[in-house]
């Protein structure tokens, strides 16, 4: 196995391990309703979010980029206890999504988490919220879910490097997961810095994986905006878990949205 392959493979059993919280897909399965109802789960990962759902009785379609991270929750699947739930692989950058959905997830964060290559964030947190409203049927809801945060620069001149994450996988990989020096622009809300992967494998080698990470996180004003201009309207918003009038600055933003505008 390549260092490649047992990063991956690390990483997707990390992601099982640590990101297992389930407060959203009960708030989720209430906005959703008792009624069978049609969802994409974008970024599906390893089924965190998708695998709750199908259980309860809706019908889900998930994709992701991540062939370890599918695999994981193909293995899911292939236990039979899941037969409304399918998965596939696609990247949501390169190409339309499937579409007639009822619902769409934007969740766990993934407008701030994108891997964007070389397309330019806003840009392509713009564009998922454009997919996301041809993905739906006319009258379906986006679920999005997002950190909102307004960081001084100053807050990031004294980050050090800290372990986010330290786990072993069911292969005896141990592995810590380090966010590296950040730096961080208050005016355009981007901040740039480095992922750092530490991996020890059962029978040696031990080895390092480095990655540079540019993230953008967008006003409550500018995605209010973005919302509007795709053809959304706000039904329902939540300010760190509890209903909310009005989104602001600093927490965590969960909406429910109609796709307000008809198709021709």
């Amino acid at each position: 196995m390549t260092q490649l392959e047992i990063w991956e493979r690390w990483d997707a059993s990390l992601y099982e391990q640590q990101e297992n919280y389930r407060h959203d897909i009960d708030l989720l399965l209430s906005l959703l309703g008792d009624k069978p109802q049609r969802v994409l789960d974008v970024a599906c990962g390893t089924g965190r979010m998708a695998l709750p759902l199908g259980r309860a009785g809706h019908i889900v379609h998930g994709f992701d980029v991540s062939m370890p991270m599918l695999a994981r929750m193909q293995a899911h699947l292939n236990t039979g206890e899941f037969p409304s739930v399918t998965v596939e692989h696609r990247d949501g950058l390169a190409g339309a999504w499937p579409d007639g959905f009822d619902a769409v997830l934007l969740g766990a964060n993934l407008l701030c988490n994108l891997i964007t290559g070389e397309t330019d964030y806003m840009a392509a947190q713009r564009l998922f919220l454009r997919r996301a409203h041809e993905a739906l049927r006319p009258g379906g809801h986006l679920f999005l879910d997002f950190d909102c945060v307004d960081w001084p620069t100053s807050a990031w001149e004294d980050a050090q490097p800290w372990v986010c994450f330290d786990v072993t996988d069911e292969r005896g990989t141990y592995g810590r997961y380090i966010v590296g020096q950040y730096e961080y622009d208050a005016g355009t809300r981007v901040c740039r810095g480095e992922r750092i992967w530490e991996l020890q494998p059962k029978d040696g080698g031990d080895f390092t994986v480095r990655k540079m990470s540019v993230k953008h996180f967008p006003s409550w004003a500018d995605v209010q905006t973005w919302l509007t201009d795709v053809g959304f309207a706000v039904e329902k918003l939540y300010v760190d878990c509890e209903p909310a009038e009005q989104g602001r600055e600093g927490c965590r933003i969960t909406l429910w949205a109609r796709k307000a505008v008809m198709e021709s």
